[in-house]
């Protein structure tokens, strides 16, 4: 079975990242994550993920760029996310198809039930002091 594929960004405001509150009733329900989704057909990776941020929680963002690429496997099959440092001009969040949302310095990042496939990401920017 191929990959589903997924677009997650990084965005960073004054030294603080993104994260999104899944909703209950998904898979993962109440588990934190970088904001993001799945490719729709003939979409490139950077229109899919501003499709989904402007969907998901009303952000615009500019400058993305690729910075790492993650397999992960779940039970129901296997992901590859590609995620993206994109900018942001505002901290402004809505709460559209997310739980919650969390602006965070990299080391709190760690302190979140994180999805298992931004695990990797999460330990990686923890670790680092800035991006």
């Amino acid at each position: 079975m191929p990959p589903l594929l997924v677009t997650a960004a990084i965005i960073t405001h004054k030294g603080k990242i993104l994260l999104t509150q899944r909703p209950h009733g998904k898979n993962h329900g109440g588990q934190w994550e970088f904001p993001g989704g799945k490719l729709e057909e003939n979409e490139s990776p950077v229109e899919g993920l501003k499709r989904e941020l402007r969907e998901e929680i009303g952000l615009e963002v500019s400058n993305c760029r690729i910075h790492e690429v993650v397999y992960h496997n779940y039970q129901w099959g296997p992901v590859l996310v590609m995620f993206y440092l994109c900018e942001s001009r505002t901290n402004h969040i809505e709460h559209y198809q997310v739980l919650n949302h969390a602006w965070l310095y990299p080391q709190q990042l760690l302190d979140y039930d994180i999805l298992p496939a931004d695990k990797e990401m999460v330990t990686a920017l923890a670790a680092q002091p800035q991006l």
